[in-house]
């Protein structure tokens, strides 16, 4: 009997070999550490990115720019908000920090759960479909979950890029291209937003992780996941599907 993998080991192997990362997480004792722990983790790194964009005063500045251009309706109560009329411009601020960091906290955690879930089901149902294997929705967790390491390196090397070089647009993805004038409510450049180094690889795990579990060839299953993910992303941009701080 084979000896189980460790968690580090398999979070290791994600990054390097992936094909060694899914030896034996279909098996029932493993699956639900295998995707709850990182689930979990993403979810916790919501209110981090928040707080650390929001408490730095050039970052939060563009937060507000960007939710002006997107949300043109609430620009007047944004501007009320910064004329210190009613209150001090400090206690002012400390409030406008409360209030975004617990909005974009909570819309932040519920996408992650939503675009988690959906995942797994249409994850699910494209093996079925397109791979021709009888997943289960408890296979999909499995392998969605493990691929989810690769996001949460992601997610942190994004965090400490927009950190260092003082902009939201500073992230691994294709949007860097227009780095001084990154604009979310331009289609195009949500589109690159979404493509990032990260994202290919994710899915490009997944691929292998479904190859492994229907037999069929790395290749073909990795270009048909990596299709259907930039498939995606073209309808969750044109459908304006982002968010503002946590990538």
């Amino acid at each position: 009997m084979s000896k189980k993998m460790k968690l580090g080991a398999r979070i290791a192997n994600v990054l390097v070999e992936p094909s060694e990362a899914f030896n034996d997480i279909f098996d029932a004792s493993a699956k639900t550490r295998v995707w709850l722990y990182p689930l979990v983790l993403s979810l916790l790194l919501v209110p981090v990115w928040n707080y650390v964009i929001l408490n730095d005063e050039l970052l939060s500045k563009q937060v507000y720019e960007l939710r002006q251009k997107q949300f043109r309706t609430t620009a007047g109560t944004m501007r009320g908000m910064n004329d210190g009329s009613a209150t001090s411009e400090e206690s002012t601020t400390r409030l406008r920090f409360r209030r975004l960091f617990v909005m974009f906290s909570i819309l932040g955690i519920s996408k992650e759960i939503v675009y988690f879930f959906g995942a797994v089901f249409f994850l699910s149902l494209f093996g079925r479909v397109f791979l021709h294997i009888k997943t289960t929705f408890h296979d999909s967790f499995a392998l969605y979950g493990l691929s989810m390491w690769i996001d949460i390196l992601g997610s942190i090397i994004a965090l400490l890029m927009v950190k260092a070089f003082g902009s939201l647009s500073a992230k691994p993805t294709a949007a860097a291209l227009f780095f001084s004038t990154y604009d979310p409510s331009i289609t195009i450049h949500r589109i690159l937003t979404e493509f990032n180094f990260f994202s290919v690889w994710q899915s490009s795990v997944i691929g292998i992780g479904l190859a492994k579990l229907s037999g069929k060839k790395r290749l073909v299953a990795v270009s048909l996941v990596v299709s259907g993910w930039a498939l995606w992303v073209l309808i969750s941009a044109k459908l304006r599907i982002t968010t503002i701080t946590a990538p």
